[in-house]
């Protein structure tokens, strides 16, 4: 019957077909699907379900044993079949549509798609303002890169730009949810992503790569740990005694349960004095300063104005640390004005220690000491997260390690001018 209906005859040639001819045909192509995925996999009782279904479904797709269109039963079904619950089914399932392979439509089920070959279009959501004025950001850096390494990979880059009003940030983006469904690109990337945003791009139907500290599936990231170590081991090498930092790992307040950020901020605090009793430093609970998560999709200026304002106050403290480790290229330059306003005397009462990008020139008038971030590692990675989805491999964190940078990136002060005006405004 099924390719009766599907055979080119002229109307007259077609004999009258009953009623319920549709729902017969519907009933064959399920019949279809459903002799092949309900065949008696080799499940094995004493490993996960869950990726062992991925793999028999995905097998069955790739070998065209499930054909290009051809609708699945439905995940009732084949939970009750497998003898599993519902839950473990959809998370089978939701790699293969991120992959390309499935594609999943509310009251309609989930359907066999076209196999795409090769990854072609990767969306990149960006804030208007690190587009626009970010031009040092850590976003617009990320975003230089991802577009030149896409192109090189012959990827086409797809740049969203979030110019909706502040409070809106993070929530769902009906036009980007749209394209994602239809598949106008294969994958996102995020450069800086808060939860909110998360919660819902993670449910998109296309393979996700995101940069954060925060402890989720997709991520690259910067150990924290990691720089917490190399940073105080710096500080500690140059004679410092005690040590406070300042962050843009966002603050989260009112924690519950495994909210990664909330995770994160406590991974922060920890580190912070695990690293500094280690190496055998003073170190304070004032002393450690995070931007507020409020301000974590903020521009540029928010990060600025955050280092200057944290530096006031950990300066005003009748106790204060004779090192000082800043997470941020951004927030570094906010310190050194406050440095500047407050006549704090670098280094004979603070040595500075600093995140920044390597292909992001850094202003800086003070002694200070840098770790580098190569941004064009991490723009890799995180098209590499993508491949490996798409390309159906696990997904695990990618993590990128910091290098010191041994000339201190410090800004020359070979010149004259520049000498007298940096001593005046030192008070010297």
């Amino acid at each position: 019957m099924v390719s009766l209906c599907n055979t080119r005859q002229t109307t007259s040639q077609i004999p009258l077909a009953p009623k319920n001819c549709q729902c017969i045909i519907v009933f064959n192509i399920f019949n279809n699907a459903m002799s092949k995925l309900l065949e008696q996999p080799p499940f094995d009782v004493h490993q996960p379900m869950q990726g062992q279904i991925r793999q028999w479904v995905r097998k069955l797709v790739e070998s065209g044993e499930l054909a290009e269109q051809e609708r699945l039963p439905s995940t009732q079904a084949l939970a009750k079949h497998w003898n599993v619950d519902l839950r473990t089914v959809h998370l089978a399932l939701k790699p293969l549509v991120k992959e390309g392979l499935l594609s999943r439509t509310p009251r309609v089920g989930t359907i066999v798609r076209p196999r795409e070959k090769k990854l072609e279009r990767v969306a990149i959501y960006m804030l208007a303002e690190h587009v626009a004025g970010g031009v040092d950001s850590m976003p617009h850096a990320l975003l230089l890169q991802l577009e030149s390494e896409l192109r090189r990979q012959d990827i086409e880059p797809d740049i969203w730009v979030d110019s909706r009003p502040m409070d809106l940030r993070g929530l769902r983006w009906p036009e980007l949810e749209q394209a994602a469904v239809e598949r106008r690109f294969q994958a996102l990337i995020i450069p800086q992503v808060s939860w909110p945003l998360y919660e819902w791009v993670s449910k998109l139907p296309v393979a996700l790569s995101v940069y954060t500290s925060a402890n989720l599936p997709h991520r690259v990231t910067t150990e924290v740990r990691s720089y917490a170590h190399l940073s105080m081991r710096c500080l500690r090498e140059q004679g410092c005694q005690s040590v406070g930092m300042l962050s843009s790992w966002r603050e989260v307040r009112n924690c519950v349960g495994d909210d990664p950020w909330c995770n994160t901020v406590h991974d922060l605090y920890r580190c912070y004095h695990e690293e500094a009793e280690r190496a055998g430093m003073h170190a304070l609970a004032q002393w450690i300063q995070i931007m507020p998560g409020s301000e974590a999709l903020q521009p540029s200026l928010a990060f600025e104005k955050f280092g200057y304002l944290a530096f006031c106050r950990l300066w005003s403290q009748p106790q204060r640390p004779d090192g000082l480790i800043i997470t941020d290229n951004v927030m570094a330059q906010g310190v050194v004005k406050a440095i500047l306003k407050l006549r704090a005397n670098v280094p004979q009462q603070i040595k500075l220690v600093s995140l920044k990008l390597a292909n992001v020139e850094m202003f800086a008038p003070l002694p200070m000491s840098f770790y580098v971030l190569d941004d064009a590692k991490v723009a890799r990675a995180l098209i590499e997260q993508i491949h490996r989805q798409f390309q159906g491999q696990p997904c695990r964190k990618l993590s990128i390690s910091l290098e010191p940078d041994v000339s201190h990136n410090v800004w020359p002060l070979d010149d004259e001018m520049a000498k007298e005006e940096l001593l005046l405004a030192q008070g010297k």
